[in-house]
């Protein structure tokens, strides 16, 4: 009787330390953070936080939350950012040749990166303009849209953090001459 019993307990026991354990690593398992993703645009590799879609349309990097609340429409393309900062009056004056309404240009930090930003109305539709230094040769072109149409510095917080967390391949070509109001061009016809 006294070894059946002390069987029983240790099985007992045995259970509810399997039980415990299985149970630990399912809270585990429903906690741990998937990797982001890699993605390969333009000769720069994105690091995709979970709960962002990246997909390439009309030759254009674009970003979207999973609930399509937002969605940010990235560009690569020739200049340096140095020469943006210096002819950022520029900005402005090239959207109003279109006849579009722009705000005045402002230099803020998100999530490590500095952008150039303004806001444009195309049409009906309220977006930000903003643009971020890609490389010594290159400058990121971003046209960022959410639900609402309006925009602070948390607005850029995600698309920051990936821009922040790119890795040239090598693609740089050579150094740009200086300004060039082409360096809108890209960026606006996505905006368009």
């Amino acid at each position: 009787i006294i070894i059946l019993c002390v069987s029983v307990i240790s099985i007992i026991i045995n259970a509810i330390f399997v039980i415990k354990s299985v149970s630990k690593a399912n809270i585990e398992a429903e906690t741990t953070v998937a990797p982001a993703t890699k993605y390969n645009y333009e000769g720069f590799y994105f690091s995709i936080p979970t709960g962002v879609i990246a997909s390439v349309e009309d030759n254009a990097f674009v970003l979207k939350d999973n609930e399509e609340t937002w969605s940010a429409v990235i560009t690569v393309q020739n200049g340096t950012y140095s020469s943006l900062v210096s002819n950022k009056s520029q900005i402005i004056s090239y959207y109003e040749t279109y006849g579009y309404n722009a705000t005045p240009i402002s230099e803020k930090v998100v999530s490590g990166t500095s952008f150039v930003t303004t806001e444009v109305l195309i049409g009906s539709q309220n977006v930000l303009v903003a643009y971020a230094k890609a490389s010594g040769t290159k400058i990121y072109g971003v046209i960022y849209m959410n639900e609402l149409g309006t925009y602070d510095n948390s607005s850029l917080k995600t698309v920051g953090e990936i821009l922040s967390s790119a890795i040239n391949s090598g693609y740089d070509s050579s150094m740009p001459e200086g300004f060039t109001i082409d360096m809108f061009e890209k960026t606006f016809e996505v905006a368009k």
